[in-house]
């Protein structure tokens, strides 16, 4: 008997490959079809040969294209001093019309930048929306992760930024749309400003196929790095070149750190050694067993970013067993129990955050493994997450 939910779902988002929002819906589309009978995954650029991810036809793939390069210029202009990732969304290739007229019955937004379609579109749909919100975009005008520096603009920009924000406002308002939230802080800040629409702003953390990601007791097969008891695998799997991401802060807590350990670090670094600290380079992972390796032999996992909604090195690596030491923001407090799976450190405290690494060093790996999997299988797992969904999807048709 087919206990599926006749719901059928149609999530929108840039593309299905490359950055974390993307693999992120990928994930949680075959979380999805555990539960539902038709999940279909509309992008821009498509990777793979799965029939249930489609793209938009050619004509709209190449106004998808200018509607991006216009994009970024408007972006530009009117934040010039922010360089954080930004869109403007006054064009679009993908219609309220279009949707509206398709057989399916709920639409889950994603990543809609790079001109994949506009704000004006937006407002036009009618039928029930669950936007899962990847980043703070909803709640800035342009830019996805707020930056201060914004605060400083006048005249024409400061119009601009109004403007934008204001057509958000209009588009959170809407009876039909509903908010999903990775972390309870970003939850919390919207229910704060739209107290009207707190029944409809929910927080779901990503999933997490769990019968990929966990804990690896089979050998190292792949890229070996040094490792062993008495000079463990650390890693850093942010990337150098996001400011975001810390490396910086990562290396100042290095600087003082005076343990033995291997840095693995995907990223555009050399070999370097600080006291008895190497760091090690490690090439871009595509594939999730070998990631999984990785995750598994390593000792722990650093993750010092400034800001983060949900990130996927994070919630896998806790997956497979391995513990993580982070900066208490974003979404990192509602997945790290302190002495447990991980330890959060205050924002920015470098020397506090030298001394997290050395607490699990230094310990036995072993004790941490089970809370790590443990979590992970009572709060990311495909059942769990896909119910959450299910119930709001099938709330927002009634």
């Amino acid at each position: 008997m087919n206990n599926k939910s006749l719901v059928s779902v149609l999530m929108i988002s840039h593309n299905n490959y490359g950055g974390g929002a993307s693999r992120a819906a990928s994930r949680l589309q075959m979380c999805l079809l555990e539960n539902m009978s038709q999940v279909e995954f509309l992008v821009a650029k498509k990777l793979g040969s799965d029939h249930s991810v489609k793209e938009i036809i050619f004509l709209r793939k190449i106004l998808c294209f200018v509607f991006s390069r216009v994009d970024r210029f408007i972006c530009k202009i009117v934040e010039p001093r922010n360089l954080e990732w930004k869109s403007a969304a006054y064009f679009g290739a993908i219609t309220a019309r279009s949707i509206n007229k398709s057989v399916f019955s709920v639409v889950n937004l994603h990543w809609i930048g790079h001109g994949l379609i506009s704000l004006r579109q937006l407002n036009k749909i009618k039928k029930p929306i669950i936007w899962t919100l990847h980043d703070e975009w909803i709640i800035n005008s342009f830019s996805h992760y707020t930056d201060i520096s914004t605060s400083e603009y006048s005249g024409i920009r400061s119009f601009l930024r109004k403007q934008r924000l204001n057509k958000k406002i209009d588009f959170i308002m809407k009876d039909n749309v509903s908010l999903i939230c990775l972390n309870t802080e970003l939850a919390k800040i919207l229910q704060f400003k739209f107290p009207l629409k707190a029944d409809k702003i929910f927080y779901i953390p990503n999933p997490v196929d769990l019968s990929v990601f966990y804990p690896d007791n089979n050998s190292f097969n792949h890229q070996i790095i040094t490792h062993n008891e008495n000079n463990p695998l650390v890693l850093f799997l942010g990337g150098v070149s996001d400011k975001r991401k810390g490396w910086d802060l990562l290396i100042e807590a290095i600087k003082i750190n005076n343990d033995t350990f291997t840095l693995g670090v995907i990223g555009d670094v050399s070999k370097q050694k600080y006291g008895n600290i190497n760091i090690e380079p490690i090439k871009q992972i595509n594939n999730n067993d070998i990631l999984r390796e990785y995750y598994s032999k390593a000792h722990l996992v650093l993750v010092p970013s400034r800001a983060e909604q949900l990130p996927q090195v994070a919630t896998e690596a806790l997956s497979c067993g391995t513990p993580v030491v982070a900066f208490k923001v974003g979404g990192l407090p509602d997945i790290i129990v302190n002495g447990k799976n991980g330890m959060l450190v205050e924002p920015f405290k470098i020397n506090e955050f030298s001394e997290a690494i050395s607490y699990f060093v230094n310990m036995p790996k072993i004790e941490n493994t089970k809370n790590c999997r443990n979590f992970a299988e009572q709060n990311f797992s495909f059942k769990i997450i896909s119910k959450k969904y299910s119930d709001i999807f099938q709330n927002c048709l009634n």
